[in-house]
């Protein structure tokens, strides 16, 4: 049975890992970020990881920018597995972010581990932690200086090696089939990540996210009984100077999905006189058959940059899978009411 599973599930994270691998080939002090937050669960929350009660295999894909030179390109590949006999989740997440015209590169290789704890029949909460290895490094050769400018060439001579740094995060979600809420920290303990070998720690990242289920017909909130369901979304970081607020809802009927969100805090805050914190309006589509999830979103961006930028596309896709002993469960599972593509 095992060998069956594997020789129909390999090509499967084979195709996953392929849209994370190539992007680090096409392609900030802040982290990357993706519209579909929740597509991207274990690199929003590690208490995500495991959370479907089965195996899930995901890949996030984000070209932002592409219409100005030195685009940002970020993309995450996650692999967990829920241990239901130990109430524990164990996951695997690669991350790869290249930004600007120097090609600065940050890629990250985290193992994470969840544990669930019931409350009742009907909500559960969950904690996750993660640490890994981050690796920063910058292509000099994609840098113009200033003797190049007048003479062709340059003497500036840079031969930095890429930084290497031990990286933690920690996070908790309550969740039912109706609502869910989660909060997250990353980069606890601060690591240095300068190329200068001087002193440049990774501001914490905080997150607080939730969002719930809401049935427009049938009985009751399972999504058996409703053919029609809406989803509202939220999710507020904030990174040293920087905050970011994601909201907005999407409408799913019969597999298929739409939906809009916004991004910034036009009311509450203004980085400098005259730019309001707004950055775009995302409009996102997706299907579901089976187990299988894919999803497309492109941002319009709304700040000063505006049609200049490009905008930005983002796919994500992931599939989850039970092996036939799995699926007899002693406890029934619960659907985290949060978009599953």
């Amino acid at each position: 049975m095992i060998k069956n599973i594997l020789s129909k599930k390999i090509p499967v994270f084979a195709g996953f890992f392929a849209l994370y691998f190539f992007s680090s080939y096409n392609a900030q002090g802040q982290d990357m970020h993706f519209t579909q937050f929740y597509a991207s669960k274990n690199y929003l929350n590690p208490a995500f990881v495991g959370i479907h009660g089965c195996t899930r295999v995901a890949s996030t894909y984000r070209d932002q920018w592409p219409s100005i030179p030195g685009r940002f390109v970020s993309a995450t590949f996650a692999l967990d597995h829920n241990l239901q006999m130990y109430n524990s989740s164990v996951g695997l997440l690669l991350t790869n972010d290249v930004a600007g015209s120097s090609r600065l590169r940050s890629t990250g290789v985290n193992l994470q581990y969840a544990y669930e704890l019931p409350i009742n029949d009907e909500v559960r909460i969950r904690a996750g932690f993660q640490g890994g290895l981050n690796t920063r490094s910058i292509d000099y050769t994609s840098l113009l200086f200033g003797d190049q400018i007048v003479n062709g060439t340059t003497n500036s001579s840079y031969n930095m090696p890429a930084v290497a740094y031990a990286d933690f995060a920690a996070g908790g979600v309550i969740y039912s089939e109706l609502f869910w809420a989660g909060f997250s920290a990353h980069h606890i303990t601060r690591p240095n990540e300068s190329l200068l070998r001087e002193t440049s720690e990774v501001p914490i990242k905080y997150s607080v996210h939730g969002g719930g289920r809401i049935p427009l017909n049938g009985t009751g909130g399972s999504r058996k009984s409703s053919t029609q369901l809406i989803y509202p979304a939220f999710n507020y970081k904030s990174q040293g100077k920087f905050d970011q607020l994601d909201l907005g809802f999407y409408y799913e009927h019969t597999g298929i999905v739409i939906g809009t969100w916004y991004r910034g805090i036009p009311l509450l805050k203004a980085y400098r006189p005259g730019y309001m914190n707004n950055d775009a309006i995302a409009l996102i589509v997706g299907y579901a058959v089976d187990n299988f999830n894919i999803g497309y979103s492109y941002d319009f961006t709304i700040s000063k940059l505006a049609f200049a930028s490009g905008g930005a596309h983002e796919i994500s896709c992931n599939y989850t899978f039970c092996a036939m002993k799995t699926q007899k469960k002693k406890r029934r599972r619960i659907n985290v009411p949060c978009p599953s593509f």
